[in-house]
């Protein structure tokens, strides 16, 4: 099975080129023409991301139109033939909170929303390593855990994981002193606490190869890049090389390590 994680972004983007420019008919406009190109090369959406700056707002403002927004996400996913939206972490520097308690309400109520819909929408909470308050994966599983809901759970992140315990931009090296024990108890942990039935998907980043223990579920292949918001016709194209190019590679390392 082929899939592919939409960004909200590139709906954006696409419906600021349509007559009448970024408006909510517009991304639905969008999301159905997105929809009609996955369907017509056989690829599924998995999910719809990032539902970013969420969690944790401590303005009651912000956090209100946070939840509209919502809505209209519930209708893009249904659109995009999917039912899981992702969450990051959230790495605003300002007006944001590390209690727990408000975090795990926040994401206690958009689950709920998501329960209410049909079918049920599912959330994918990921720890970003740049996250203002959480930024490791035990972090966002304790969350997860305090939520308990069953379309509340995990996206486990590969880049993030490696770049918080492993990786060290300031270092020439790019790498932590102590890295490689510090993700091999990261992993040890994992393998010991995490339940493999909350993992919604995983992605798999320009760092550390992460082995979920008896994991079966999506697998999502996350480039970085810094075309990112360029309007060459030939991008797509570029990238999807690249990147099969980097699954190929990928494929080839497993099956040696077998």
């Amino acid at each position: 099975m082929k899939g592919i994680e939409v960004f909200f972004e590139c709906l954006q983007f696409h419906a600021r080129t349509l007559e009448g420019g970024l408006n909510d008919a517009n991304l639905l406009v969008a999301a159905h023409e997105v929809r009609k190109c996955c369907d017509f090369h056989g690829i599924t959406v998995m999910t719809l991301q990032p539902f970013i700056f969420f969690g944790g707002l401590t303005e009651s403002l912000a956090h209100a139109e946070a939840i509209e927004s919502l809505r209209l996400w519930f209708q893009l996913v249904r659109v995009l033939g999917t039912e899981l939206i992702q969450i990051p972490t959230n790495f605003l520097p300002q007006k944001t909170t590390g209690d727990h308690n408000r975090i795990i309400a926040d994401m206690t109520e958009v689950a709920t929303m998501g329960m209410k819909q049909e079918p049920p929408i599912r959330f994918a909470y990921e720890a970003v390593a740049w996250g203002t308050h959480i930024d490791t994966w035990d972090g966002t599983w304790d969350i997860v855990k305090a939520v308990n809901m069953p379309n509340f759970g995990l996206c486990l992140d590969t880049f993030h994981i490696a770049g918080k315990v492993w990786g060290d931009p300031t270092a020439i090296s790019g790498r932590n002193v102590n890295g490689p024990d510090e993700l091999a108890m990261s992993m040890a942990k994992m393998i010991a606490e995490l339940d493999v039935n909350k993992i919604f998907y995983v992605q798999v980043g320009d760092a550390e190869l992460l082995y979920p223990p008896c994991y079966r579920g999506w697998l999502s292949l996350e480039s970085f890049n810094r075309d990112l918001f360029s309007e060459r016709n030939d991008l797509t194209s570029e990238y999807a090389g690249r990147a099969e190019a980097s699954w190929n590679t990928l494929n080839e390392k497993i099956l040696q390590m077998k």
